[in-house]
């Protein structure tokens, strides 16, 4: 689609009022003579029919008009349909329809099914969308049927996927009903009574964090402290709003920064709670072949490699948090802790119970 289509195509869908081609071309033309130029304004017109019967979303009416001489006379108004699609697809770059694209598949973790529901007819528009710029210049007149966006929308989707960095769970399922409850309280700042297995709790909602296939709320329990705590949201059976008590009435999470909660990680504590969280002067032993990868992907930003024997040494400052203990676990003989002792120590201690289990 050239560059004039498509700018006739924005001016049209931006606009709250019906547009004469006149008023289009003073839009759309490069000089201001261009769009009293005749020959330009049926080209305009031209566009503007080919238009209607691509999208069947612009509709057109005869209105009362007057040339330059004064004459009345009757033309047509332009305007996109009423209840017709309200989103801006049409003025989006390619690149930012890959980038919505990509969102679609791997970024929507977060949002709750009802919601993503509420987008897929944004999705389906941009891959309408994405055919109209590609195919208009080929057949110009050839109206892009819902059957054959959806068709691209799936077959883009299946070009684009996420992996896990370890095995891939099955996301436990959670009621969509939850989900909304739980992002509006939180919203909202509103406190809610949560069902949390076969107990119950008023929850003062402070964040949400997804962390691969799991998604936990973060919030304070009422009448148990004041240090925020994590729920497993597909866990939560039922929520309620509780209006008898103000959310600022419950105290704990005033000056809350998630990324601060989120130093000790989510795991089960074995670690002591005083020392879980705290930055570590991190050393490892590395083979050559996880250095391939690792250095490509550091484990921090301030992570230094030094070549020794049979490998490389690596040195950097990080957290000491449960899921480090997991990922050393996980590398087995390519990975070796030299310090903290205290890390050092632990996966030991963890190597040695699980060569244990498999000597039986």
């Amino acid at each position: 689609m050239n560059k004039r289509i498509w700018a006739v195509f924005s001016t049209l869908q931006g606009s709250d009022k019906p547009m004469t081609v006149k008023m289009i071309a003073c839009r759309v033309a490069d000089k201001k003579k261009n769009a009293q130029d005749v020959g330009f304004r049926q080209m305009i017109a031209r566009d503007l029919r080919h238009l209607k019967q691509i999208t069947g979303a612009i509709e057109s009416k005869k209105v009362l008009a007057e040339d330059d001489k004064g004459h009345a006379y009757r033309e047509n108004a332009y305007s996109w349909k009423e209840g017709g699609s309200g989103l801006m697809v049409n003025a989006l770059t390619s690149a930012q329809s890959v980038a919505l694209g990509v969102l679609q598949k791997v970024g929507l973790g977060l949002v709750p099914r009802a919601l993503v529901d509420e987008l897929a007819p944004l999705f389906t528009a941009i891959h309408k969308n994405e055919l109209l710029k590609s195919q208009a210049d080929k057949n110009l007149g050839k109206k892009i049927p819902n059957k054959a966006a959806l068709a691209a929308e799936e077959k883009w989707l299946s070009k684009v996927a996420i992996l896990s960095e370890t095995v891939g769970f099955v996301a436990p399922e959670s009621s969509p009903e939850v989900e909304k409850q739980v992002h509006e309280a939180l919203y909202q700042e509103k406190l809610i009574e949560i069902q949390y297995r076969d107990q119950e709790f008023v929850v003062k909602p402070l964040g949400l964090v997804q962390r691969g296939v799991r998604r936990y709320l973060i919030g304070i329990k009422r009448g148990h402290g004041t240090a925020p705590v994590f729920f497993t949201i597909p866990r939560i059976k039922k929520v309620k709003d509780v209006h008898s008590v103000d959310y600022a009435a419950v105290k704990g999470g005033e000056d809350f920064d998630l990324d601060a909660f989120l130093k000790k990680g989510l795991a089960y504590p074995v670690f002591d709670e005083d020392i879980l969280g705290n930055p570590i002067n991190l050393k490892l032993w590395v083979d050559e072949g996880t250095y391939g990868w690792i250095s490509e992907t550091p484990l921090d930003e301030s992570q230094t490699a030094k070549k020794v024997k049979d490998g490389y040494e690596l040195s950097l400052t990080t957290t000491l948090r449960e899921e480090l203990v997991y990922w050393i676990l996980s590398m087995a003989n390519h990975v070796r802790v030299i310090g903290p002792k205290v890390l050092k120590n632990r996966v030991a201690e963890d190597l040695k119970k699980a060569a244990s289990m498999y000597s039986k």
